[in-house]
């Protein structure tokens, strides 16, 4: 993975901390079922309250605007997969779309990346600007194609035996926690990756992977991240008792030039 990789990840109201994995995954099922008979006229409400709320700030956010009509839209298998396990962590309809030329073209419109050979993020969440300083965060995302299929891949049934399975939806669960926190009108890098490594041991256990198993991986991904992240996406205030402390027992995004007990 690259050393910019920029980790999205995150789950509003989350705060999952059971070591009950039945449970989890009982709901999960219960939530997918419910998912299904309802897609189709969350998708026409999507659309329609996507069109509604831009109004007049169509052309200017077009490509936006496209991009989150091909989520609501999509016919694809993966990523419909990926918007139903976003949706269940984020307790809204979240739609996502798996696209390696997408993020690159976002590459390309940050001066930080426009020179990157590679694709530089894992993730985005486009904000919608409209007139009088008004904006919004759609609940559309978009994620580097291997993330995707990190995500889909996932056998609960598999997450003792193969651990490179499990391993894979780890750090696509932190991809995707992240740019969730994004939909939910959050817009700071920090305080986003600071909730979604907080949120990931619940999150992993929601999977069905043993409760000692997600502790200890999602622990793991939590102090490699710290290493590699970009300035912006760490805060001092990522500790406990800090601004960013959720205080659900999870995990902190420290950065390393603060961290007391380095790894």
């Amino acid at each position: 993975m690259s050393s910019k990789l920029h980790y999205e990840n995150t789950i509003e109201n989350l705060a999952l901390t059971s070591n009950d994995s039945d449970e989890g995954l009982t709901k999960r099922v219960e939530k997918e079922k419910i998912g299904k008979e309802l897609k189709s006229a969350a998708r026409l409400l999507s659309i329609v309250a996507i069109g509604s709320v831009v109004g007049t700030t169509l052309m200017v956010n077009a490509p936006s605007i496209h991009e989150g009509f091909r989520a609501v839209t999509s016919d694809d298998e993966v990523e419909n997969s990926v918007s139903e396990t976003a949706s269940y962590f984020a307790d809204s309809t979240i739609y996502v779309n798996c696209d390696n030329d997408l993020l690159k073209r976002f590459d390309e419109d940050d001066p930080r990346t426009k020179d990157s050979e590679v694709i530089s993020r894992a993730g985005a969440v486009r904000k919608i600007n409209g007139p009088f300083g008004f904006s919004f965060y759609p609940p559309v995302t978009t994620l580097r194609e291997d993330i995707c299929s990190s995500i889909a891949d996932y056998d609960p049934l598999l997450a003792e035996e193969d651990s490179k399975n499990t391993l894979n939806y780890a750090l696509g669960l932190t991809v995707l926690l992240h740019e969730i926190e994004h939909t939910k009108e959050i817009g700071s890098e920090a305080q986003a990756s600071c909730y979604a490594h907080q949120k990931l041991p619940g999150a992993l256990k929601a999977s069905g992977v043993d409760s000692a198993y997600a502790e200890e991986l999602s622990s793991k991904i939590t102090n490699e991240t710290s290493h590699f992240l970009l300035p912006e996406y760490l805060s001092d205030e990522c500790k406990p008792g800090g601004a960013y402390d959720l205080d659900i027992g999870g995990n902190y995004l420290i950065p390393p030039s603060s961290n007391p007990h380095p790894s």
